[in-house]
């Protein structure tokens, strides 16, 4: 007997099936995935019985499947190994689901197949073949995801709420969908053709249970004259002279035009803004948050805040009124640049003056040396504390690591000139730097190695601190020479001045941020510094020190919120690194990547790596795979895991601490090695010099 997945593949032409075309319908139908799931997992329908919806549940499995268990809409399940199948597994859906099923719990389950019916439709996989890829750039674009979310927040509110009639629930759903046209359709329309926006709409529709006869989509011109309608007219006196209710702006000639608080160059909100008819909103993060009585800041739940701070031979903990310090560790060369670790309670830093990249618990005694050596030029560190990877800015380049020091890779060689500082964005996917050459510049970098962009190029010349505000998408920086604090959006658009006061930062070092504050380093004045992070004002001195204060971080919950990490489980079956990726860049929809450590590369399967290093190196395979200069082979030391470096070596016969000539004929010591003058006979103290 043949299959349906074999009757069903005969009469389907599979090089539709594997296009694009196919791969953009399923991501449009993530859309769904966030409504979906929140009715099923709810389904009350009187006779929707628990045994009929597991049943359902059953038979629709392959569907679910596709969404990988995501239902986020920054996901993009859908563009993954089972894009080719999602028809083939809607047929079998529909043999597996009875009537009586569908009789009984059709609330349940037609938003599905409203959706499942319409997309596997020749004509529908054929249209939207000619327009896949615009459509998909178009859906990555940041404005737009934000249309996209905001359409599902709106479906979630609905779905959650108590209306009193059929036809409401449908007027408000239809809302939404006006909403989302009006959002973003100049966007599809400038880069797609007419016919790509209508698939979309359409795709938009089908997710919120509508149809064309009961959800007509209002032109820009009706909607703007809409709009008009609704908003008050102007009150002019006799000379003409016209004024509009408070949130309005007079157009003229007799017209008053909703204001767009949010996107006033004065920031409004303390977090999130959103623009009402007439008004705003401010919304507050509540993991962490709650409104404030003034409606327009946010009081975070989590009073327990420490400032962590290097001071030169020490590292310290302040309160952040300045008035409880704690010494956590002490009789270091030189601390300037440190990370924290809110979730595990760790603090990272690097001792350029012995040359070490260390951490110590908050509450601990002794440090642990992450990497002994090789950090000449390193100058911003930063914590993924979803993807658990440690960032570092050495030199001209871009290094990501495990959190222990493990599997250290160049993610991007020869970007910078001199780097200063340097903050992780692991929700989006990004980290994000500043160099401050002759051409200063803040960058922004994928995580994953895929994408490095300079987003601030003008206005700067010493910009010494970075700090994100995760609730608000800001980017805050402060530059040393220009003495002024600076904001934009993650993109770097919507540039802000918030300080700019030469007696309040004269010399600005490190930046962090919590809740309303905005804290500093300030060299000048030998102290921490603190003013308001939207408008700049109630400059306070928070505390001094004795030597100069070089980089800060604020322990807090609320520092780094928590996200779902994509490597999990099983490292994303990553053999050694899994990097999270940004929102919506892979194709797959997966978030991360696999690489692999310096002198190692990806086998075909991209997870695995294999060993690549020079013949000047000794390959060191393992949990702490690496490649090691051949000057230690055979040193009496392991410097391997797996002491691949001292097998099958020559008797020894030198001193603990001497290095032993590689033909086994001479013993120097330490400080003859690589001083340009051949004391071994076979060259071996000189010969590996250059990769040491």
């Amino acid at each position: 007997m043949v299959s349906l997945r074999q009757s069903f593949s005969k009469s389907v032409d599979h090089r539709c099936l594997f296009t694009a075309a196919m791969r953009y319908i399923l991501f449009s139908a993530v859309i769904i995935a966030s409504y979906f799931m929140t009715i099923l997992q709810s389904a009350t329908v009187q006779e929707c019985n628990p045994l009929t919806a597991s049943m359902i549940l059953q038979c629709a499995s392959p569907l679910l499947q596709l969404t990988n268990g995501h239902t986020s809409l920054k996901m993009s399940p859908f563009y993954g190994q089972y894009s080719e199948d999602a028809c083939l597994a809607y047929a079998e859906y529909k043999l597996c689901i009875s009537d009586d099923m569908r009789d009984r719990c059709y609330d349940m389950i037609a938003i599905m197949e409203s959706i499942f019916d319409y997309i596997c439709q020749p004509d529908v996989r054929a249209n939207i073949s000619i327009s896949a890829n615009c459509l998909s750039k178009i859906d990555q674009d940041p404005y737009v995801r934000k249309c996209q979310q905001s359409f599902v927040d709106s479906l979630k509110h609905i779905a959650s709420s108590n209306l009193e009639s059929l036809q409401e629930h449908n007027d408000l759903q239809c809302a939404a969908v006006q909403q989302f046209s009006f959002c973003s359709k100049s966007k599809y329309l400038n880069a797609c053709k007419q016919h790509a926006w209508m698939i979309k709409i359409d795709l938009i529709k089908r997710a919120a249970g509508l149809d064309s006869d009961n959800c007509e989509i209002e032109n820009d011109v009706q909607l703007m004259a809409k709009r008009k309608m609704e908003s008050p007219q102007p009150r002019c006196d006799n000379n003409d002279h016209c004024t509009c209710p408070e949130g309005y702006l007079f157009n003229a000639p007799h017209q008053c035009m909703d204001i767009d608080e949010c996107a006033l160059s004065v920031t409004l909100c303390s977090q999130k803004c959103e623009n009402t008819v007439g008004s705003y909103k401010c919304h507050c993060d509540s993991r962490y948050f709650e409104p404030s009585d003034d409606g327009h800041s946010c009081i975070i739940k989590d009073k327990n805040a420490w400032i962590f701070f290097a001071h030169g031979q020490s590292l310290w903990n302040i309160s952040l009124d300045g008035k409880n310090f704690q010494l956590l560790r002490g009789g270091i060369q030189k601390a300037a640049m440190l990370d924290v670790d809110v979730e595990n309670e760790m603090l990272y830093y690097v001792d350029v003056g012995a040359d070490k990249l260390e951490r110590i618990k908050f509450h601990g005694a002794f440090p642990q040396t992450i990497q002994d050596g090789g950090l000449a030029g390193t100058e911003g560190i930063g914590v993924d504390w979803i993807g658990k990877k440690l960032y570092m800015a050495k030199t001209s380049d871009l290094l990501v690591q495990e959190l222990d020091g493990r599997y250290r890779m160049i993610l991007y060689q020869n970007v910078f000139k001199l780097p200063r500082a340097l903050v992780v964005h692991p929700i989006e996917g990004n980290v994000y730097n500043s160099d401050w050459g002759v051409h200063a510049f803040i960058s922004k970098a994928a995580m994953d190695g895929s994408n490095f962009k300079r987003i601030v190029t003008t206005g700067l010349a010493w910009p010494n601190g970075l700090a994100i505000d995760y609730y608000a998408d800001r980017l805050y920086w402060a530059d040393a020479f220009l003495d002024t604090i600076e904001s934009t959006d993650l993109e770097g658009n919507f540039r802000r001045v918030v300080l700019k006061d030469t007696n309040s930062i004269p010399h600005v070092f490190g930046l962090a941020l919590t809740s309303d504050h905005l804290y500093w380093t300030d060299w000048t004045f030998r102290g921490i510094m603190r003013c308001n992070k939207l408008t700049g004002e109630n400059v306070t001195l928070v505390a001094q020190t004795a030597l100069l204060p070089y980089d800060l971080k604020i322990h807090q919950a609320a520092s780094q919120p928590s996200g779902e990490n994509p490597c999990q489980p099983a490292n994303g079956h990553c053999d050694q690194l899994c990097l999270i990726s940004p929102l919506t860049s892979t194709a797959d929809g997966t978030r991360f990547r696999c690489s692999c450590a310096d002198g190692f590369q990806l086998a075909s399967d991209n997870r695995t790596c294999q060993a690549n290093c020079p013949e000047e190196k000794i390959a060191c395979l393992g949990e702490n795979a690496k490649c090691i200069s051949r000057i230690y082979w055979c040193d009496g030391t392991s410097h391997c895991a797996n002491m691949e470096d001292e097998q099958d070596c020559p008797k020894r016969i030198c001193s603990i601490g001497q290095f032993q000539c590689h033909d086994g004929n001479g013993c120097i010591t330490p400080y003859q090695l690589c001083d340009g003058t051949n004391d071994c006979q076979d060259r071996s103290d000189e010969k590996y010099c250059a990769t040491n």
